[in-house]
């Protein structure tokens, strides 16, 4: 509290910087009397309760714990400062590789939906004179594959007393949660730095990567949660994971 003359600029810069990030930022600047202070006592309260509730699960009424390996990125940073993450369709050095791409279908009753991977079924090669199943049209295999005699036999027949992968794909299309879709490529790019946040997940960038690893067609985003939890293997209550979307 301090007479309306008085220097609070250093204040107003730190609250702005903050605000850059996406922080929840204010600046509450109380004259020498109660109304001035009491109003700024509530804006703060009501903040508060606000980032509780959102951080409780509603179904058991548990605090969430939110993830603190985040880097967040400047508001209006160009693309090319920072780093990037790249997964390879074809698993790369560190093994970082795409295994399969959905996307999000509102005409199938808002969810996800398989989208086809039009790489060798074997060894994921993005080869262009690959070879298509002629029956389900979702079930792709190299020239080399296909020279060492993995072919398309083993698809279509049944296995195990169980429908073949051929007649699982056909089932899979009819319902509507395995789609062909055009794909710039299967290997992308993904920002480590976060541009956005909202209540429950957080904003990254995504570019598509050629065949030379340049980046190729728009920018896209990706989503993961604000959130952590335990880790359920062999009851586990050490490590902590968080979610991909």
């Amino acid at each position: 509290m301090a007479e309306l003359s008085e220097d609070f600029s250093v204040l107003n810069d730190m609250i702005t910087e903050a605000q850059q990030y996406g922080a929840q930022a204010t600046f509450g600047k109380p004259s020498l009397d109660a109304d001035s202070l009491s109003n700024i006592i509530t804006t703060l309260a009501s903040s508060l309760t606000a980032s509780k509730t959102e951080m409780t699960n509603m179904k058991t009424g548990a605090a969430k714990m939110l993830r603190m390996d985040v880097e967040r990125e400047k508001i209006n940073t160009p693309d090319h400062i920072g780093s990037w993450k790249e997964f390879q369709s074809d698993g790369g050095d560190d093994n970082s590789y795409v295994r399969r791409v959905w996307s999000w279908s509102w005409r199938e009753g808002n969810r996800f939906v398989k989208i086809v991977d039009t790489r060798c079924a074997y060894c994921y090669t993005e080869d262009t004179n690959r070879i298509e199943c002629p029956t389900c049209k979702a079930h792709f295999i190299c020239g080399g594959c296909y020279g060492q005699d993995i072919g398309l036999k083993d698809h279509k027949a049944r296995y195990n007393n169980r429908q073949s992968h051929c007649q699982n794909n056909l089932s899979q299309i009819r319902m509507g949660h395995l789609r062909l879709k055009e794909l710039p490529s299967f290997s992308i790019a993904v920002k480590d730095q976060h541009f956005n946040e909202g209540a429950e997940r957080i904003v990254f960038k995504v570019r598509y990567l050629d065949q030379n690893g340049n980046y190729t067609g728009p920018i896209m985003v990706a989503k993961e949660s604000r959130f952590v939890g335990k880790c359920k293997c062999m009851g586990c209550s050490k490590h902590i994971v968080s979610s991909r979307f």
